[in-house]
Order: C-alpha cells, then sequence, then structure tokens
C-alpha cells in the first residue's frame, strides 16, 4: 500500500478526530486535486483566516528566515492571508517545520496534498 509524503509525515502527529479540538491544534486540509481544494482554500480566505499553502512563497515571500503572515491582493480586493511558507512540497514542509509554522500559531489551516 503506497502513502502519500504528506500521510507519512502527518501520522506521528495526527489527533484522534474524536478527541476535542484544543486551542494549540492546527487543521491539516489534505488538498486532493480537482476536489474543490482551491474553493475551500478561497472560502477561508474571504473568512479572514491565515492559509498555509503553495500560494505563501510568491513574490519571493520564501526568503524570509522567520515565520511571517503578508496579504495577497490589491486595492479592490484585499485578497486572503497568508504564511511564507510553501506546504505542497517536502522541501517547503521541511522549511516551514524548520521555521516553526504550527508553534507560531499563525496559520488558522494547513492546506498540503
Amino acid at each position: 500500500m503506497m502513502h502519500s509524503t504528506t500521510s507519512m509525515l502527518l501520522m506521528p502527529n495526527a489527533g484522534n478526530i474524536d478527541d476535542p479540538m484544543k486551542a494549540t491544534d492546527t487543521p491539516i486540509y489534505w488538498h486532493i486535486p480537482k476536489a474543490g481544494g482551491s474553493s475551500v482554500k478561497r472560502y477561508y480566505g474571504c473568512m479572514e483566516l491565515v492559509v498555509a499553502c503553495q500560494s505563501g512563497i510568491i513574490d519571493g515571500h520564501d526568503k524570509g528566515e522567520t515565520i511571517q503572515v503578508w496579504r495577497r491582493g490589491t486595492k479592490d480586493y484585499p485578497g486572503m492571508k497568508l504564511v511564507n511558507v510553501d506546504t505542497s512540497t517536502r522541501e517547503g514542509i521541511d522549511r516551514a517545520k524548520r521555521l516553526g509554522l504550527v508553534e507560531s500559531g499563525y496559520a488558522d489551516v494547513i492546506f498540503s496534498p
């Protein structure tokens, strides 16, 4: 049986869905291509939640050595708040871990394939 990289990385740290959520828990959205994940991401952005996903490193936001939240948008469309990490690749997940993404508490939800 094959497992994705994300599932193998998360297994030791995954909580039991039947347990009550703690303030320190960070939800992971397992983004399966063409299954509505992009729409869910936009929905969370409209709710003003901070999202960690592959979009977090565009426009040079992958250069920082600290976790930061930035807003991708325009004057007319404020866009979504993103954390400056890429949680769609093994390298990006390693960087997010090194920078302390989960411990920072900045991300309201993390998207990863």
